[in-house]
């Protein structure tokens, strides 16, 4: 197939570029281009692409995309995770492997594979990566595992100036050649993603002997999460909120070896009367939107005796889940209810939400339960309906996406944290931390310890030596200053409070081996605006986005200086008239038009 042009949409604009250092390498000569995209939600399209219905159904951090004579072609999916690798983790990421294995595009996960494992931690380690590999080959996905390595403080061996990634990995480099080179020589994209399973099969051999079906299921051992019933696995959801993870990805993971005919999930809707209490109603409503109205709803429901019948129960799972009354349960029995097929297959095609969708398509049961666990009422539907609407997944559609030059309209929080990055460069500052919205990383503030630690992420933590202590700069970035009153309280409280401070100092010690902190200064960054909010930061930064031509993206910068004992060290961004103004250039960033 003829190579025209190299896509990567990325998320976190970082972790793109990266991979454009990769591919450069490879094909110099190709024309790749950055795509910055944010989560997609809405319902499916008979117009949609491939491209169109991979980021419908998941937020894939990397996806690379080929233009080859007028269509596009899947290439790619990079999951980045930085999680502790526990049972738990690991299962939460599996949808990305799931998903792959349908719209038979290779998987390449980053990850750690024994980060902090000499500490404890809930979540369990009978999962390795042979075992993922042989449920991948199981689901004919091509699931490339590259190990994220550790210090010897369990710290994520990252590039100095690119936080959020991995360091050069000759690994990436050549699974990126052979891939590229197995499309240049393949008639079509089908062609392409066999010859890759092939070649994967062929390296697994000794992996999939060695994990029968027996010894997969070993792993759902009889917890609190698992239980079987006869020869069907029931898996409890803890909480609503948070995309129901980890046990919405443990959902795709069971069903990766298991049939959603012999998959039951389960709610325990009727919680602890003491709200607040741990595994209380409190953690079922975590996240969601509308917690307020669903505590109000409970609280009456405590203050009467705590007690469910099937039309509380259901209620609460309408709201929770914002089903909007689209499902119909209809009743079979006492405290046996259906779905029937023509609603369900309706819900599935037209709900824009995947997490919510993944219980009713990943299992064919729902129990509903109380404080004991004994069912308040059962909910079931048929298989059929579910088939359908995977098999309407699948597309041909290899139309180009429409992309279009980043502009102020569509910059977010991630491209004002990545140019605030690139100014501290320009400082010759040090990068202790970066966080970005879908790229948190290993390197937070930690106030408290045990189960009950708090983890305080610093969208940028920079910091410079000062006779032989370190000057600290805490950064939070939003896109408009607007919203940016809560992190100035969250950045004074660092500075103030003796836990969070300690906790820095700690951070500082276990990343670069020095805890001895001069000064601490906070900051905000935004898009330019003619109004700035009066906050009692230190120092601002402002970012502006101009596109003069088709191949550059020029962000213009301004820095406000509020504490004047750091005129001298942000000397070096003046410019020719003296102010504190700039422009950084980078190859033509686009957006999804």
């Amino acid at each position: 197939m003829k190579l025209d042009e190299i896509r990567i949409y990325a998320e976190v604009l970082e972790q793109g570029l990266n991979f454009k250092k990769y591919l450069k390498t490879i094909c110099c000569d190709i024309i790749i281009k950055n795509i910055y995209t944010k989560k997609l939600r809405s319902e499916f399209d008979v117009n949609d692409s491939i491209i169109d219905r991979i980021r419908k159904v998941k937020d894939v951090d990397v996806l690379i995309t080929a233009i080859s004579q007028n269509k596009e072609y899947p290439l790619l999916l990079v999951e980045y995770s930085t999680a502790v690798p526990t049972d738990d983790h690991k299962m939460q990421r599996s949808d990305v492997y799931y998903w792959s294995a349908f719209f038979k595009t290779p998987m390449m996960k980053i990850s750690p594979s024994i980060k902090g494992m000499k500490q404890k931690f809930g979540g369990g380690s009978k999962i390795n990566d042979d075992l993922e590999i042989a449920i991948a080959c199981r689901r004919n996905a091509v699931l490339y595992q590259i190990p994220w390595e550790t210090d010897k403080n369990h710290v994520l061996n990252v590039d100095k100036n690119i936080l959020s990634c991995i360091t050069y990995s000759k690994q990436i480099e050549n699974i990126l050649k052979k891939m590229l080179n197995i499309f240049l020589n393949t008639d079509s994209i089908y062609e392409y993603y066999e010859k890759l399973r092939i070649d994967y099969i062929n390296n697994c051999d000794d992996i999939l002997k060695f994990y029968t079906y027996e010894k997969m299921i070993e792993i759902f051992s009889k917890s609190k999460r698992f239980d079987w019933i006869d020869n069907k696995l029931k898996i409890k959801i803890n909480r609503f909120g948070h995309a129901m993870d980890p046990e919405r990805g443990i959902l795709y993971f069971v069903n990766m070896i298991m049939d959603p005919q012999n998959v039951i999930t389960e709610i325990q809707i009727n919680r602890d009367s003491d709200y607040y209490c741990r595994g209380g109603y409190n953690k079922l409503f975590d996240g969601l939107s509308n917690k307020e109205e669903l505590e109000t709803y409970v609280k009456e429901l405590i203050d009467c005796g705590n007690k469910f019948d099937d039309n509380n129960a259901l209620y609460i799972l309408n709201k929770a889940l914002n089903l909007n009354n689209e499902l119909e349960f209809e009743k079979s029995s006492d405290h046996n209810y259906f779905i029937n097929n023509k609603v369900m297959y309706k819900f599935l095609n037209s709900h824009p939400s995947m997490a919510t969708k993944s219980i009713f398509f990943l299992s064919t049961e729902l129990h509903l339960t109380d404080q004991k666990r004994d069912i308040i009422c059962k909910i079931k539907w048929d298989k059929s309906p579910i088939n359908c609407f995977i098999n309407s997944i699948a597309t041909d559609n290899f139309k180009i996406t429409d992309i279009t030059p980043v502009s102020m309209q569509n910059v977010k929080e991630d491209i004002i944290t990545y140019a605030s990055v690139e100014l501290y460069k320009q400082l010759k500052f040090g990068l202790l931390a970066v966080s970005y919205p879908g790229a948190q990383g290993d390197r937070c503030i930690l106030k408290g310890s045990g189960r009950t630690v708090e983890r305080i992420y610093v969208d940028v933590i920079a910091y410079n030596n000062c006779q032989g202590k370190i000057n600290v700069y805490l950064e939070e970035c939003k896109e408009k200053f607007e919203n940016s009153k809560n992190d100035v309280k969250k950045l004074k409280m660092i500075k103030s409070n003796a836990d969070e401070k300690s906790g820095l100092k700690k951070l500082f010690s276990k990343i670069i081996g020095v805890e001895d902190i001069s000064e601490i200064y906070t900051s905000i960054a935004a898009k330019v605006t003619k109004k700035i909010p009066n906050y009692d930061v230190d120092y601002i930064f402002m970012f502006d986005i101009q596109n003069d031509n088709n191949f550059i993206t020029r962000i213009d910068y301004t820095v406000a200086i509020v504490n004047v004992n750091l005129v001298e060290k942000f000397s070096q961004l003046k410019n020719n008239e003296g102010k504190l103004k700039g422009t950084l250039e980078m190859n033509q960033i686009y957006v999804i038009s």
